[in-house]
């Protein structure tokens, strides 16, 4: 927990696990409000299974052959950048425009690029860090990183439940302003990554 906490590149790491766990919940939460508009009942839960089988097929199909494009193409500095940037872009969006059928297609693109691109970045991230950081404090940031941006969102979601009017608008904000402090997060801990990698560095 002291390296963790006094190296600023694993805090980062940190901090982008928390956030990612955070939008998460908060994008699940502003997604079931929205279907729950326009769908109840058996086909709330026939629109909801789409959605689950969407995630599957595109995760099937970028497992195979988008990942590796994206990093070869890209970089891990960028891409680790665009993930975050495409999150935003999705809630900004729906925040003007907010159509079910849209809001879909950006969940299922963002669950996707989650568990095929943005997951992989942050295990590649772990490269230049010694053994020990490798098997424990990476083990703390992937326990405690990911409860820790659940509780956060629930604790968040439990004071918007007092405004139950502006609960899909109050959301919107919140997720729009940590999208803001990752995307800041996601260049520094990258300009770190690169430079360790580029001076064979290691941390820990």
């Amino acid at each position: 927990l002291s390296l963790l906490a006094q190296n600023p590149y694993l805090m980062g790491l940190s901090l982008i696990t928390v956030f990612h766990e955070f939008i998460g919940t908060m994008l699940d939460l502003q997604f079931k409000i929205m279907i729950s508009k326009q769908y109840a009942g058996i086909a709330y839960a026939q629109y909801f299974g789409s959605y689950a089988q969407a995630n599957a097929i595109l995760g099937i199909v970028f497992g195979f052959f988008g990942t590796s494009f994206f990093l070869r193409r890209f970089g891990i500095q960028l891409c680790l950048f665009l993930y975050p940037l495409m999150i935003g872009s999705v809630v900004g969006y729906i925040w003007f425009h907010p159509a079910l059928n849209l809001f879909f297609v950006g969940m299922v693109c963002i669950k996707t690029l989650g568990y095929t691109l943005n997951r992989p970045i942050q295990e590649i991230m772990f490269i230049p860090t010694s053994r020990s950081v490798k098997t424990q404090v990476k083990s703390i940031i992937d326990g405690l990183g990911k409860r820790g941006g659940k509780a956060v969102a629930a604790s968040v979601l439990r004071l918007l439940v007092l405004f139950p009017g502006e609960l899909f608008t109050s959301s919107i904000y919140a997720s729009l302003a940590t999208v803001a402090v990752w995307l800041g997060i996601a260049v520094a801990t990258g300009k770190k990554y690169e430079h360790l990698i580029n001076n064979k560095e290691i941390i820990g």
